[in-house]
This record gives C-alpha cells, structure tokens and sequence, in this order.
C-alpha cells in the first residue's frame, strides 16, 4: 500500500511541473518580447536623436559656406538619414525651421506587436555658424588690444 501511495506521488509531482510550466512560460516570453521591443525603441529615439543634430549641423555648415541653401541642405540631409529602416516605425516626418539656428525635427508613430501604437519625436538644433565672420571679429579684437597698449 505504501508502495502504491509513493507511485502515486511520484506521478502527481511529474505532472505538476508541467503546469506550473504552462503558466510560467507565457510571462517569460512575454517579458523577453517587451524587452526586445524596449530595445528597438531606444535604438529609434537614439539614431533619430543624433541624425537631428547631424541634420541641422549639416544646415548650419552650409550656412557658413555662403550659398544661401541653408533650409534645402538641412531638409536633404535629414531625409537622407530619416530613410533608415526603423523596426515598428512608419509615418515619419521632418520639419525643419532656420532663424538664428538650424532646427530639425522627427516625427514618427511606432507599433508594436500588440498593436498598440505610440508617437515619438525627437528634434536638435545648431546655431548657425559662420567661421570668416567670428575669425574677423577676433583679429579686430585683437588688434585694438594691441594699439591701445593693453
């Protein structure tokens, strides 16, 4: 009899594993494909984040050169870099704004594989930048340090 009850035991135990598999593996999964899509995500916002700042750089460079084509080499610029494959991301759109600085920014909506969907942005600036005027300005400076003895 008691040998009986152990066989019992023994096939009650085998059995309970199982179960307790069949309710464990989902979260585990789960929490593997959330943290997956987490890492997509950072990896979007994180190369949207610098090919702003590249973008408008790139703007306020141009500026400095003369031509006059800051807004259309910013714009060019950014959409060459915005045409990357993102994971889970569509609808992506560029704005960009010149005053006194470059201005890009990103805009897209992401989804996941629940279907819940969410909006990133991301924008950089740079001041615009001219190199001959900033140099003139310094050699002036210098220069009336000098004749006046200081």
């Amino acid at each position: 009899m008691k040998r009986k009850l152990r066989r019992i035991g023994r096939i009650l135990k085998k059995g309970s594993l199982s179960v307790e598999a069949a309710c464990v593996v989902p979260f585990v999964i789960m929490i593997l494909m959330v943290m997956i899509y987490l890492c997509f995500y950072i990896h979007n916002r994180s190369w949207l984040c610098s090919a702003a700042c590249e973008a408008a750089l790139c703007g306020s460079l141009e500026a400095g050169s003369g031509t006059g084509h800051v807004r259309e080499r910013a714009q060019e610029r950014a959409e060459e870099l915005g045409n990357t494959g993102f994971f889970g991301a569509s609808d992506i759109a560029v704005k960009v704004r010149c005053q006194s600085s470059v201005q890009v920014a990103y805009q897209l909506d992401t989804k996941s594989m629940l279907g819940y969907g969410d909006s990133l942005s991301v924008s950089g600036s740079s001041q615009i930048i001219r190199p001959e005027e900033r140099l003139r300005r310094q050699k002036r400076g210098k220069g009336e340090t000098h004749e006046s003895g200081i």
